[in-house]
């Protein structure tokens, strides 16, 4: 006796019974997705380990600026780990992730997982060489996002004639002050920057204004995540004070959560708090 059935995947197929069984203790048609596509997105066999790892694996994922303000908005972050975990093994894994003080929901699709700030504190204790590691990957991102293009241009008149690399922007934006001095010739303007070379007080204004604010910012940030002293703190704040730093670029930056950050780390120092809560009410004016 045959029956058409569906598995628990949605595959359709001949399910064969003894004689005189068809039809009884047959289980229900559950329609779905394949029984393959099932398998790849959902672990059934679901184990304490790889949940464990995959735990890890995500929090170390989270350790960016927008994570961080998403934390601070909502009071938690929220995942579902690609596997389920068996009646008998889920009081093993609230025992495993237990020190990190997060809480576990068992769904169809997963495991959910909700993590505090408290939690997060507790897994950079935990894992302090693994979170630095993975601050430091995001740093070096966003500082190759903020370099500058090299273009490779000629020296000035009094060199060997050799091309060197220039990392300056490609093009200067003119104020509008400077609109007589666009009628100037190309030997001219080539004269005055000679001079302006030649005066050493002048080479490291240039360099600077070659370079965005939020170029800048990303270094001092770069810097301030690797602080381990207040006396480098101070310093850090200091250079930060000399940034005009608008709304918009508070928006795309995100340092005014790198200062606050810096406030909570070194609480018991009240210079830096002071510092701290100026530079961040100065900003918000």
């Amino acid at each position: 006796v045959e029956e058409d059935r569906e598995d628990s995947c949605g595959a359709e197929g001949v399910v064969r019974y003894p004689r005189g069984m068809a039809g009884l203790d047959a289980p229900a048609p559950v329609k779905g997705r394949s029984q393959e596509g099932c398998a790849q997105q959902l672990d059934l066999d679901g184990s304490v380990a790889e949940a464990r790892r995959l735990f890890i694996k995500w929090v170390l994922s989270t350790a960016t600026v927008e994570q961080e303000e998403l934390l601070l908005r909502n009071g938690r972050l929220t995942t579902t780990l690609p596997v389920r975990i068996e009646d008998s093994l889920r009081h093993q894994l609230l025992s495993t992730l237990r020190a990190y003080e997060v809480q576990i929901k068992h769904r169809r699709r997963g495991t959910v997982v909700h993590l505090t700030a408290a939690g997060r504190t507790k897994f950079q204790q935990l894992h302090s060489s693994e979170w630095q590691l993975a601050k430091r990957s995001v740093s070096t991102q966003l500082a190759s996002e903020c370099e500058a293009p090299r273009v490779k241009r000629l020296r000035s008149e009094d060199s060997d004639g050799e091309p060197c690399w220039d990392r300056s922007p490609p093009f200067e934006v003119m104020a509008p002050s400077e609109g007589p001095a666009a009628s100037l010739s190309a030997s001219a303007q080539n004269g005055a920057c000679a001079a302006r070379a030649d005066l050493p007080n002048n080479e490291p204004k240039s360099e600077a204004a070659s370079v965005s604010i939020e170029c800048r910012l990303a270094r001092i940030q770069r810097k301030i995540d690797s602080c381990t002293s207040p006396v480098q703190a101070e310093s850090l704040l200091a250079e930060l004070s000399n940034e005009q730093v608008t709304s918009e670029v508070l928006l795309s930056t995100r340092v005014g959560v790198t200062v606050k950050r810096m406030r909570k780390t070194y609480a018991s120092h009240p210079a830096i708090v002071t510092q701290a809560e100026g530079l961040v009410s100065r900003w918000t004016q």
